[in-house]
């Protein structure tokens, strides 16, 4: 049953499905094209190799106009298959590997150019396209096209091109030889309507019974971070903000049809003012006959500065929340755009620790190397790694920055490290006048360690809902990162992608 549009899409990290591929499945759907989504592209090919090319044998026929892959949560992970096989990932896979070496597909460049030649055979005008989040990295040999930014239209204009139905698509030609394309969407989306745009979940999506599921709130962020380059980063406040009745229609079509009530929240800053949290309130939670669960991204600093959104969010439904704390050394806090003093940060998250309680799974993230740090001033390491400190789980990272020529989306940090103190070595690791990458790299090992011997490297945020697709109940969730294994996510994660993968095979 070959498909106008055939479109990969998944996430190394989780059973969480990610909302960018049926985004675009659902606006493709309402343009006359049909799509097939498939997800789970990561475990797939660690379980079986063969499955991806009988998958491509079922899907690609003359009526294909394109192939595309979701890139923004998918690894050259051939390293890390007893990671994904457990069910979740492990942090002594090489980050800076996964996110900055090889190409942007879950597989060897041998096996890219096996796929794109069956691609090819099956239908020799097929176009295999890039898109998502890393598109801007544009190394991946056998794509055809790239499609950066917001991209719920773009694909349209470029499917009916394909179609002979668009004569006036622009592109701009990039990669070897400039032989490949790369169209860019603007921030709205090409004039889309977003507040009003749901996702549309399909029958071939094999949605199961009660599964979470992503949903967009909100597009951009108020905010403009030094080291994040995102194309909506700075937007006013009340823009790109989904529509009360649209909303309620989505959760509820969900509800109807799978019985979901657990959401990941697909929005940059979800906190990013109060008048959007109790809009939300009063205009959706409070109209839906059923309660539902929501994990996503808040503002430390802006909690502190409205302490009546903390009782707001846990009774609209807030079941787990990740920080983006970055460092408790205020001047490099500060110097990227978090300039929450340490003091008000810990008495907020004692705040936060007392209105949630275990109602509300907890995590945060921080960078080792950010500007103005230094071995000296990094002891708030030891803070965040003690058993009393009141979150969940810690994140701990050494501060990255891509020196790729080709990226297209930039942070201040990429644009001009130098202006912030950072040089580059011979292997493009940075280094700065008080450390380089591998000193922070192995800190953040170290006190990873740590923090695992004193319990705060439990489950939480955005890996509880995908878990709980796997049959778990958060209750049942309630243990380490790395004692997972012993709970059985082995089998349940094979029994989960064979299951998935047999319903498409059925289609």
């Amino acid at each position: 049953m070959s498909v106008n549009v055939l479109l990969f899409t998944g996430s190394f990290y989780s059973h969480m499905r990610t909302a960018g591929a049926y985004r675009i499945a659902t606006q493709l759907r309402r343009s006359g094209y049909t799509v097939q989504v498939v997800d789970c592209l990561p475990q797939i090919v660690a379980y079986n190799d063969e499955t991806l090319r009988v998958l491509i044998e079922k899907f690609v026929g003359e009526d294909t106009l394109w192939v595309g892959f979701s890139s923004t949560f998918l690894f050259n992970v051939r390293e890390s298959k007893a990671a994904l096989k457990r069910g979740l990932s492990s942090r002594k896979v090489d980050d800076n590997k996964l996110m900055f070496a090889g190409s942007i597909l879950p597989f060897p460049q041998e096996e890219q150019e096996r796929m794109r030649d069956q691609i090819l055979a099956l239908n020799p005008k097929c176009k295999i396209v890039i898109g998502g989040a890393r598109t801007h990295l544009r190394n991946c040999l056998v794509a055809d096209v790239y499609i950066d930014g917001y991209a719920d239209m773009k694909v349209v204009e470029f499917t009916r091109w394909l179609d002979g139905k668009n004569p006036f698509l622009r592109w701009e030609s990039c990669g070897p030889g400039g032989r490949q394309m790369a169209l860019t969407s603007s921030p709205d989306a090409d004039g889309l309507d977003f507040t009003s745009t749901p996702i549309e979940w399909h029958e071939s999506d094999h949605i199961a019974v009660h599964e979470s599921l992503p949903i967009e709130i909100a597009r951009g962020c108020i905010f403009s971070c030094s080291f994040c380059s995102y194309p909506l980063n700075g937007k006013k406040k009340l823009d790109y903000i989904r529509h009360a009745d649209s909303l309620v229609e989505e959760l509820t079509r969900n509800y109807d049809l799978f019985g979901t009530t657990q959401y990941v929240y697909a929005d940059d800053t979800h906190n990013d003012s109060m008048h959007k949290l109790e809009y939300l309130y009063e205009n959706v939670y409070s109209r839906l006959p059923f309660k539902i669960g929501f994990y996503t991204y808040l503002r430390l600093d802006l909690l502190a500065a409205h302490p009546d959104s903390i009782p707001l969010l846990k009774e609209s439904g807030l079941r787990g929340a990740f920080f983006g704390i970055e460092s408790l050394n205020y001047e490099s806090a500060k110097a990227i755009g978090k300039g929450i003093r340490p003091e008000r940060a810990l008495e907020t998250l004692d705040r936060v620790r007392e209105t949630w309680g275990s109602d509300v799974k907890t995590s945060a993230g921080f960078i080792v190397g950010l500007p103005h740090e230094t071995p000296e001033t990094v002891s708030w390491l030891g803070t965040i790694t003690q058993p009393s400190f009141p979150l969940d789980c810690v994140h701990i990272y050494p501060l990255y920055i891509s020196k790729s020529t080709s990226k297209f989306w930039k942070s201040d940090l990429e644009k001009d490290p130098e202006s912030f103190g950072y040089s580059f070595d011979q292997n493009g690791d940075w280094y700065n006048r008080h450390w380089a990458f591998k000193d922070c790299k192995s800190l953040a090992d170290h006190f990873l360690d740590i923090a695992a011997h004193n319990g705060k490297r439990k489950m939480s945020d955005f890996s509880l809902p995908a878990l709980m697709n796997l049959g778990y109940t958060q209750n049942e969730l309630d243990v380490q990162i790395n004692g997972l294994e012993q709970t059985g996510a082995a089998q349940r994660s094979i029994l989960r992608i064979t299951n998935y993968v047999n319903k498409l095979l059925l289609l």
